[in-house]
């Protein structure tokens, strides 16, 4: 290697190191948590509590991490989102002996130093790619082993090694069953680019068996094939996609959607890839380990293309492919593009800087922050109603603690039971958290969004709590069952039954407009208008304040018209409550927006 090509190696390990920062920043500051790194950090919670996936609750997804990562979620509990930081943190470390293999792959097949470090720094230096693999995923387990099994079958040629690669394959597919097609066929291709055939298979065997006799050992064999592979499939029927959107997603990295979107990084590594792909083809004879890695890049991009629904992540095994295919091809490329290559390296290293730091999502992580810590302290150990699975230090409402479309699917279908109303009244949650998840589970379910929209009441953008709310005329009556025995506060008023809450419930709630907020002793101008009558019998209101009873169904009519009522059982005083920082979570923003002055 020349004095310039060392040189360049050591910028190289520069920008590496300095994209590593990018990395840290984004997990611990400016990234708010997707959806399903909350379910992934509450599954791996109740593993450590003793729970057993399929059997104890429910889940579509393989459980590996989730074992992994167990022992950590107890660290850093403070009741807000600092758990989910620090199993980030861990997870994100795995990816230092993916890129090590990556890197010994090159060293195996004789690329230079130079064209291995500038593969890897188009990499980690890839904005699309690092905002999704800082995140705590089934995925990032599913890859590392995935391509230590490539490496063992490609360069080793010991039984133990072959034993390994089937061992890890295995592994790959439990930490993600979508890697089940690419692993299928790297146990194909071992068949002609290694030997010692037997240990790859014994490998395979020995492990997939230890994990059929702990699924039946522990009485989750049959949840566990129903959830993971009889509903995943129903899931798949309903596509949502066509193949045009699916491939969309290669198009992302080229700002094709949002100017600002635009990767170099990504698009340097898929030209390079792709280049290597087409070396490895020209030179077929004798197979080989290029020859063995383009197949297996080419099959993963079927397997995605064959998706029902593609996201970002799912570039993540495409991405760690294409870094020794694109090794190869920037080994042979000229003296003259080396210089913009290098260029490249650095320009995606500035973009990744301003994505992490001036493109963060710090105002979502705090509120988030903020929403877990209130549900963890407010509704602690009690049942609270959920489509995401927040609040950690709580119980899930019913089975499906999650709601992704798999589980609405299976109630429409009837192959799931729908949330029981009835059940629900007989045993109320503390609280409800409102997201666009809890939003479309709702919206179709006329029943159960009436009952819960008369039974809970907003107090913060995200948290519903525990109070009875209705708008009633003459001739009218509004009838609830009460969730708890004790004192309730009653507002009401004519002004107050403006307020859209009472007409648009689920798309004023999730409103970030501040005048929405409701000061609720303000309202108390028409208590005396109102007839209150629990179990067939009248309730006087003393000092604004009426006694009920658990299961009490209660009644109340009114002299005026149009009058808003609110019973609040607890003492919050303010409804609709807005933060000037406060962020939307995720898709919330696609709620339909509520627009009515009512005062």
């Amino acid at each position: 290697m020349t004095a310039d090509e060392s040189r360049t190696v050591r910028w190289l390990r520069l920008i590496v190191a300095a994209s590593a920062l990018c990395w840290v920043s984004a997990m611990v500051w400016g990234r708010g948590f997707n959806y399903d790194e909350i379910e992934f950090f509450r599954a791996s919670d109740w593993i450590r509590q003793g729970l057993v996936p399929y059997r104890d609750f429910w889940e579509h997804h393989t459980a590996l991490s989730w074992y992994l990562f167990a022992p950590f979620t107890r660290i850093g509990r403070d009741g807000g989102v600092a758990p989910l930081i620090v199993v980030r943190c861990l997870q994100a470390l795995l990816w230092i002996p993916a890129l090590r293999v990556l890197h010994l792959w090159n060293r195996e097949a004789g690329v230079s130093r130079w064209a291995s470090w500038t593969s890897i720094a188009l990499l980690v230096t890839s904005h699309t790619f690092v905002l999704k693999a800082i995140e705590f995923r089934v995925d990032t387990v599913a890859a590392l082993s995935f391509v230590i099994a490539v490496f063992a079958l490609a360069w080793r040629r010991t039984t133990t090694a072959c034993i390994v690669a089937g061992a890890c394959l295995v592994l790959a597919v439990l930490a993600n069953v979508r890697f089940l097609p690419v692993v299928a066929a790297a146990l194909v291709l071992g068949l002609f680019i290694q030997k010692r055939i037997a240990g790859l298979f014994a490998g395979a065997l020995a492990t997939s068996l230890i994990y059929v006799a702990y699924l039946f050992a522990t009485g989750s064999a049959a949840a566990a094939w129903n959830q993971v592979i009889v509903q995943n499939a129903f899931g798949d029927q309903f596509a949502v996609q066509s193949l045009s959107q699916r491939a969309a997603i290669f198009a992302r990295i080229l700002g094709a959607f949002h100017p600002g979107d635009i990767d170099i990084a990504a698009v340097a590594l898929y030209l390079c890839g792709v280049i290597g792909i087409v070396y490895a083809v020209r030179a077929w004879r004798p197979f080989g380990a290029w020859q063995f890695l383009a197949i297996l890049q080419a099959v993963s991009v079927f397997a995605l293309l064959r998706m029902k629904v593609t996201y970002l992540y799912h570039l993540e095994i495409i991405s760690l492919l294409m870094v020794p295919l694109a090794a190869v091809a920037i080994d042979r490329t000229s003296e003259t593009l080396r210089k913009p290559l290098f260029v490249v390296c650095v320009a995606s290293l500035c973009l990744l800087v301003f994505v992490s730091v001036f493109r963060s999502s710090h105002s979502v992580l705090e509120t988030q922050s903020r929403l877990v810590r209130d549900l963890n302290v407010r509704a602690k150990g009690l049942r609270v109603l959920d489509s995401v699975g927040y609040a950690y230090d709580t119980r899930p409402a019913w089975r499906y603690w999650f709601v992704p479309l798999l589980v609405e699917n299976m109630i429409r279908q009837h192959i799931a039971p729908p949330l029981d109303t009835i059940a629900l009244a007989h045993d109320p949650p503390a609280a409800l958290v409102y997201t666009f998840r809890t939003y479309r589970f709702l919206s179709w379910q006329p029943e159960l969004m009436s009952y819960v929209t008369h039974h809970y009441v907003p107090v913060k953008r995200f948290e519903w709590l525990s109070g009875l709310s209705a708008l009633v005329s003459r001739q009218e009556t509004a009838t609830w069952i009460a969730p708890y025995t004790g004192d309730y506060r009653v507002y009401a008023s004519t002004t107050l039954g403006r307020h859209p809450w009472f007409r648009q419930p689920l798309s004023t709630a999730s409103a970030s407009d501040p005048l929405l907020e409701i000061d609720l002793p303000r309202f108390t101008d028409s208590v005396a208008s109102l007839e209150f009558i629990a179990d067939g019998k009248p309730v006087a209101v003393v000092n604004g304040v009426i006694h009920l009873t658990t299961q009490s169904p209660l009644e109340c009519r009114s002299r005026a018209d149009g009058v808003g009522i609110v019973l609040m059982p607890s003492s919050d005083r303010f409804l609709f409550t807005r933060l000037d920082d406060d962020a939307s979570i995720e898709a919330s923003d696609l709620l339909p927006p509520a627009r009515s002055p009512w005062r």
